[in-house]
């Protein structure tokens, strides 16, 4: 929870930097990265934005190999409960680790990368992450109506 409020803190913070930074109107004119072209028109010139640009790249390779573990993850679990056949819960008997599901998900990513637009892509994640979030709470909602006495790891004051 400390986590969340801290991230949102920092966003909160940076929204309002940088619009004490220049005029609301200048936003509605920047079709790209606001950000970046804040920096340039404080700094007066670009080496600002080249590290922060610097710093999205090195980040968008950090949430693409987290996503590509967390796939994996996910389709050996998938397989092990039997959701998915007996062969995405295999694991490679050295390394303990699912390679033929990492093998499988590198492949599908990048035929994606290959074909699908960047926008695109990004609208794809964007909406199918959030109809995972949507199908968990659903399905916590409905777990909680059906099975009421179920333990629970979490309660907030007003379940409580």
């Amino acid at each position: 929870m400390a986590a969340l409020v801290v991230v949102t803190g920092v966003y909160v913070l940076v929204a309002f930097a940088a619009l004490g930074t220049q005029p609301w109107q200048l936003f509605e004119r920047q079709e790209e990265a606001g950000l970046a072209t804040i920096l340039d028109n404080v700094t007066h010139g670009t080496w600002a934005s080249t590290i922060l640009a610097a710093g999205a790249v090195i980040s968008i390779f950090t949430v693409t190999l987290v996503t590509l573990y967390g796939q994996t993850r996910i389709l050996f679990a998938m397989g092990r409960d039997g959701l998915l056949p007996a062969r995405f819960a295999a694991v490679n008997p050295r390394t303990q680790t699912p390679v033929s599901n990492t093998v499988i998900v590198a492949i599908a990513a990048s035929i994606l990368a290959a074909v699908v637009p960047l926008d695109r892509l990004a609208d794809m994640v964007s909406i199918g992450t959030l109809t995972a979030f949507i199908v968990v709470s659903v399905g916590v909602i409905i777990l909680r109506v059906r099975e009421p006495d179920l333990p629970r790891g979490f309660g907030s004051p007003v379940t409580r």
